[in-house]
């Protein structure tokens, strides 16, 4: 596995060979890029705007991030609340979220030295809200010195545990995200590196094709799918694609005829979301790709049978009641979808920094601009990562 040193940041997911009969069609993406502009009438940004006009509604305002007691800094519903809106390209309190983050991150570190309970994935979901709404992840908040934090270190190679691997399968899957959504250089002198957390992970996977948190329990469909977005920017390595296509195998195996997917006995929003985030890491429309179209329904199908009246979202239909987590759950994974087809890039590597901005037209929360000289299309968007604590 040589050339999983190399850095993330370059992304060569569309390298994908035609090792599986299934996913040979993977680099589709690219190949598409200009038929995917044509997204005037596509009903994925209505859908996105209905999701946050649901959320504003409920938080009783326009900016939605400040109304801080329903969406804490530094509590996860909050930061990947933060991340939705941050790349949905709609304008909202950034600055107020961030410093309220800051004010958290620094007391936090005064007070007891760590994060909450010092887990990995508290400092690896604040790095990726921080990245999202154009903050410095590697410099963030102020010890008593006025030294700043180091974010991504502190949830990765610097982990005060050693490897985030010492946490579990999702501190691995979240460290690969954000250090390569930054471009992490880990040093040399870490015994942390990406190659070895790949390796880690792909330990998990089992003869199925499904991966799963540990030796101890079974495979299921939402840590697969984590686990694809994590080793997806590492495909050129030949053991890496195949884990990827045993992956995409299982998970299409495991679909169901609405679409979506089962992984705690009934189905769920947050699986089929994570599933959505998949395809969208390796490059893959999820309504076009015939091996996850399951009785006529996408991913994306199922995903709004989850949608309550006022926007929002539900965690399973049995309870149809709004869920915050699972509401941000689907938006994230409706930008990651929007963002691919615009701008044929995975959504935690996206640029949205300096260009948001609030669009009225019928591509919803995105605005597409066309230069004199060529066709450019700048998106603005969003960041699914999902739960991690």
């Amino acid at each position: 596995m040589k050339r999983l040193l190399k850095k993330a940041a370059f992304f060569m997911v569309f390298t994908m060979t035609a090792a599986s009969p299934l996913y040979g069609v993977t680099a589709r993406a690219s190949e598409e890029t200009a038929a995917y502009q044509e997204t005037k009438e596509d009903p994925l940004f209505e859908n996105i705007d209905k999701t946050i006009k649901g959320l504003r509604k409920i938080s009783g305002k326009q900016e939605i991030l400040s109304a801080d007691e329903l969406f804490t800094a530094g509590k996860p519903i909050g930061d990947w609340t933060a991340m939705a809106m941050a790349y949905s390209g709609r304008d909202d309190d950034f600055k107020g979220y961030l410093k309220a983050l800051e004010d958290f991150v620094s007391g936090s570190m005064a007070e007891k030295g760590m994060i909450k309970d010092g887990r990995a994935t508290e400092y690896q979901r604040i790095a990726l809200t921080i990245n999202a709404l154009g903050g410095d992840p590697s410099a963030f908040g102020k010890d008593e010195n006025g030294t700043p934090f180091d974010m991504v270190a502190l949830g990765t190679f610097g982990y005060a545990e050693g490897s985030p691997s010492a946490q579990g399968v999702n501190a691995v899957i979240y460290a690969l995200l954000i250090m390569d959504a930054v471009g992490t250089e880990i040093p040399d002198s870490s015994p942390v590196s990406r190659e070895a957390l790949v390796e880690k992970l792909m330990a998990c996977q089992r003869e199925s094709g499904g991966f799963s948190l540990s030796e101890s329990v079974p495979e299921n469909p939402e840590i697969t799918a984590m686990a694809l977005q994590a080793i997806a920017p590492y495909t050129e390595d030949e053991k890496v694609q195949a884990s990827v296509d045993m992956g995409l195998s299982y998970l299409s195996a495991s679909q169901k005829e609405s679409g979506g997917f089962d992984t705690y006995g009934e189905e769920d929003l947050e699986s089929t979301a994570q599933v959505i985030m998949a395809l969208s890491a390796l490059g893959i429309d999820p309504e076009k790709e015939d091996a996850f179209i399951k009785n006529g329904n996408s991913l994306l199908d199922a995903l709004e049978g989850f949608r309550m009246e006022d926007g929002t979202f539900c965690h399973v239909r049995s309870k149809g009641t709004t869920d915050l987590m699972s509401t941000e759950s689907a938006l994230i994974a409706m930008e990651s979808v929007a963002i691919r087809r615009t701008d044929d890039t995975w959504i935690f590597q996206s640029d949205i920094r300096g260009t948001r901005g609030e669009s009225e037209t019928s591509q919803g929360p995105f605005s597409i601009l066309w230069g004199a000289a060529a066709a450019a299309v700048i998106t603005f968007f969003y960041i699914s990562v999902r739960r991690t604590s």
